[in-house]
């Protein structure tokens, strides 16, 4: 279309108006399109990430478009709420508004004025506003940048950045009124009802910028020899083509990633088809919400990075479209040329369709509607009126099925939901050929971030290769105190009363909920009630009781717990008066729980069924206090179908790791892993949640929950108990004890003192430190075992320290007092005494071994041979260069680094000894 002239006749002098004037070019712009594309690419990138206004929110559209781009990115987050816009806000909206490059202003090295400086975020844009000529101050050399802009203000510094400057100035006197004059022209107020005196909200601003953006360039300004001039305005120049490259077309959308109407496909996620045509855009856009709607959408074309025309801005026309979602359950019928349903109101309504409407169903193209009505048990139609109020332009079926997560197998990229439900729900899978997405609060997210017991709603194509879910962890506690039932041409759906709430039991529950059920109920993401977590997880919200004790009150109305989250995090509640359990009224440790309910604190803490140190499914209420704790059933007795058990142990023991299998166990890089220490303790930092990759190929001790199809959803190993030393423990003979200063704990604790691989140390002792039994021969083992505080010079011992360093769990290997003075000779195999029952008599130095005998026959080579007076068996340590050798010279009462040379016949010798090739230890008594 040719130029429109618009002529306004002037009476000023053309040198006089030159003399005032600033020239903002556009006609001559030469910014590339890649150029002009960096603003708004780097701003939808960001846009994800902030909060955005509801669309009910006046001027949402607006909003939404300025951020799209890029114009709003040097102001905070959640911007948008504010109730007055500053004049410095407003100068870096302006000079956003011309991708003006402000770095390096002011040009001439100070402030233009007195009240604004560097350390102000506008400084560098109200510089250069005002080198161009946009801004001037109020006269006084003030800019007043914390002041609110007003309209007549913020007026002038749009039409001066459209070009406008010239005209405004020779029109009715210049500011303001010259300003707001052209603004009014040009449409700058359209939709807003303000004063020209008022200032503006930061919504406001928005609605005055995109008219902005939107408005025609003002071209030139001719001055005639009489004083008379031209204006001559655009009529198809704004900043968005010229400044930005941005052109603006309507159209229909016609397909997704994750679903289309016509016979087109897309490949990438972020494609869109409008009008036939694939563009790409923004990940933060939701364009399925518009499938089937005719657009307003801005775009780019030849954008660095991208195959396809780029949309910056996509928006549904407010006048063209009109969208009803009717319920599953309110359809009266659907047909190939009609649906018919009931409304709000309960009245029959019916829509048409003929050969120009596009129907899908569950994300593709759908010919298969006949005569017959199409019956949907679950879901929604959603259907997309343009020019007829009454005929439809897009219907979308969407039958949707519910399912609660059990668990994602990795190795076929399927969902497994519980309760059997995976072989009669369609398959929801990952696989990279599917267009699949899940999303959770209307953010996608990945199989790996699913929980056990998220409710899932899913829809899948007939073929089964577009699946668009939605994920809800949603849960509503309490009683259900009402039921019944009401009939619908889709079938018979149950309605409850739980928690004052009229809630809908989806079809796809398995539970039969009846009155007076307690339970914490699974909502859907339109919220029906789909299932109950009485015997399963909650949320997946599993953690490591490491303290549970009666609250202060002799009443008992209360309890405390200290949990180690699955997080690595360790918090400590008080429940509720009435919490939900699966706890029996007495625990038999049977295995058995009793279907879960709300119970009193008192009635918990008498059951005994919650002891320390014993996984757990755990909830917090708005309050912070403790409303849900499930016991894990032992299920290692019970493992023919467990998938049909609940939240339990199914694998308790020592086994080996490797290749990501633990017996027959496997374990996954979402298996929860707590690991704590063997023996109670109240040392947080003892506890910790570890991931598959610190797992290490090597034997432990486990005990796997929640197994299901040989996949472990959580797993506790145990430090291990000193046992061998190619494990963890290190041995110390024990020279004398003392006390020492704790830093930390700001007094004094028992100090051990000794040696240990040669080297004289000093051990704190933590106060929850343990003794585990020794290793000797089962006769005599008890007379081994001594308290802490008891030990004597001469006793060995093997020890573990705990994360504070200190010593917390030991055993004892030789009891000086009670060996030397009669207890008897000995040998001690663990591994083998525990595997055949009886002692072995064959040194291996394969395991902890442990000796006590006389020395018969002294050799070279560091080779000490002892023998057990009472059968005549040998006994030998294997020559080595690591022998950590010490001589109790009782007659001193002095223990002493050795040599092997130092070893007499007739002297006791008591032997600690492992792999062959590592350290032996050896304490000569003389």
């Amino acid at each position: 279309m040719s130029n429109i002239k618009r002529v306004i006749s002037m009476l000023l002098a053309a040198a006089m108006i030159l003399s005032m004037s600033t020239f903002v070019a556009f006609a001559e712009d030469s910014t590339t399109n890649e150029e002009a594309a960096d603003a708004v690419l780097s701003s939808a990138a960001g846009t994800e990430l902030a909060s955005m206004p509801n669309d009910d929110v006046q001027y949402a559209d607006a909003y939404k478009f300025d951020y799209s781009m890029g114009l709003f990115e040097m102001l905070e987050d959640g911007y948008w709420q504010n109730e007055k816009v500053t004049r410095a806000e407003f100068a870096t909206i302006v000079a956003k508004m011309l991708k003006a490059n402000t770095a390096g202003y002011p040009r001439y090295g100070s402030s233009p004025y007195v009240d604004i400086d560097a350390s102000n975020f506008a400084y560098s844009s109200v510089c250069y506003l005002t080198e161009i000529g946009i801004l001037s101050g109020d006269g006084n050399s003030e800019f007043r940048p914390n002041d609110p802009i007003l309209v007549n203000e913020a007026s002038k510094m749009i039409m001066c950045a459209l070009g406008y400057q010239d005209a405004c100035e020779i029109t009715n006197g210049g500011f303001p009124n010259g300003y707001t004059t052209f603004a009014l022209r040009q449409g700058i107020y359209n939709g807003l009802s303000l004063s020209y005196t008022d200032s503006m909200t930061a919504m406001q601003m928005a609605k005055m910028v995109r008219n902005a953006m939107e408005a025609y360039l003002m071209e030139t300004v001719v001055y005639r020899a009489d004083g008379t001039a031209d204006v001559r305005v655009s009529d198809s120049k704004t900043l968005l083509t010229e400044t930005y490259k941005i052109k603006n077309e309507t159209g229909y959308v016609e397909g997704t990633y994750f679903s289309y109407l016509t016979g087109s496909e897309v490949d990438l996620e972020n494609e869109v088809i409008i009008d036939g045509t694939c563009y790409q855009f923004s990940d933060n856009y939701d364009m399925e919400s518009l499938l089937g709607y005719e657009v307003n959408y801005y775009y780019m074309e030849d954008v660095s990075g991208y195959r396809r025309d780029y949309i910056a801005y996509c928006e549904p026309r407010k006048d063209k479209n009109k969208e009803y979602d009717i319920m599953a359950k309110d359809i009266v019928s659907l047909t190939a040329d009609k649906i018919v349903y009931t409304d709000s109101n309960d009245k029959e309504k019916t829509l048409t369709f003929d050969g120009s409407t596009l129907i899908s169903y569950n994300g593709k193209p759908y010919y298969e509607l006949s005569d017959v009505s199409t019956v949907i048990k679950e879901g929604h139609v959603k259907v997309v009126t343009h020019e007829s109020s009454t005929k439809a332009s897009a219907v979308m079926i969407q039958e949707q099925f519910d399912g609660l997560f059990d668990r994602y197998n990795k190795s076929t990229y399927q969902v497994i939901f519980q309760n059997s439900m995976t072989v009669t729900l369609p398959e929801l899978k990952f696989d990279t050929s599917y267009h699949t997405r899940l999303t959770l609060d209307g953010k996608t997210i990945t199989p790996e971030e699913l929980l056990k017991n998220d409710a899932i709603t899913y829809c899948v194509s007939k073929d089964g290769q577009y699946i668009r879910g939605y994920v809800s962890r949603n849960v509503v506690s309490g009683t259900i105190s009402t039921t019944r039932t009401e009939q619908y041409t889709a079938g018979e759906y149950k309605v409850v009363t739980l928690a004052g709430n009229e809630y809908i039991v989806s079809a796809y529950c398995v539970k039969d909920i009846t009155s007076g059920f307690t339970s914490d109920f699974q909502i859907t993401y339109d919220g029906r009630l789909l299932g109950t977590n009485t015997s399963t997880s909650n949320n997946g919200n599993y953690g490591y009781l490491i303290k549970f004790a009666a609250g202060d009150d002799v009443f008992e109305s209360n309890f405390r717990v200290k949990i180690l989250d699955k997080t690595g995090k360790i918090n400590e509640y008080v429940s509720a008066s009435k919490v939900n359990t699966n706890v029996m009224e007495k625990d038999d440790n049977s295995g058995r729980t009793d279907e879960a309910q709300q119970r009193s604190a008192s009635f918990i803490i008498n059951s005994g069924a919650f002891a320390d140190a014993q996984l757990v499914v755990y909830e917090i209420n708005s309050e912070g206090k403790l409303k849900t704790l499930y016991k894990a059933v032992d299920f290692t007795e019970n493992y023919d179908a467990d998938d049909d058990l609940g939240f339990g142990k199914y694998f308790s023991g020592e086994g080996r790791y490797s290749r990501s299998l633990i017996g027959n166990c496997a374990i996954e890089d979402s298996t929860i892993i707590f690991d704590v220490p063997f023996v109670d303790r109240d040392r947080d930092e003892d506890y910790t949640v570890l991931t598959k990759q610190d797992l290490a190929d090597g034997s432990y001790t486990a005990d796997i929950y929640d197994l299901n199809r040989g996949v472990a959803n959580v797993m506790v190993i145990q430090d291990k108990e000193p046992t061998t030393l190619d494990q963890t423990a290190d041995t110390l003979v024990v020279d004398k004890f003392a006390t020492a200063w704790d830093e930390e704990k700001q007094e004094k604790v028992l100090e051990v003192n000794g040696w240990s691989k040669g080297e004289y140390i000093s051990l704190k002792v933590d106060d929850d430190v343990s003794q585990v039994d020794p290793i000797t021969p089962t006769g005599t083992m008890a007379n081994d075992k001594k308290d802490i505080k008891d030990l004597v010079r001469g006793d060995v011992i093997q020890y573990n320290l705990g994360s504070n360093g200190y010593l917390y769990t030991y055993r004892v290997l030789f009891n000086y007092t009670y060996r030397t003075s009669g207890g008897g000779y000995f040998e001690s195999s663990t591994s083998q005494r525990d595997r055949l029952g009886v002692n072995n008599y064959k040194i291996t130095n394969d395991k902890l071994m442990t000796v006590f005998g006389e020395v018969r026959k002294v050799f070279d080579y560091f080779m000490v041979e002892s023998a057990n007076v009472a059968d005549g068996r040998f006994y030998r340590a294997y020559p080595t260069t690591d022998v950590n050798l010490y001589i109790y010279d009782t007659s001193k009462d002095e223990i002493t680094i050795g040599e092997p040379f130092d070893i007499e016949p007739g002297n006791q010798v008591f032997i600690r000894t492992k792999y062959i090739d590592q350290a032996i230890d050896m304490l000569v008594i003389q």
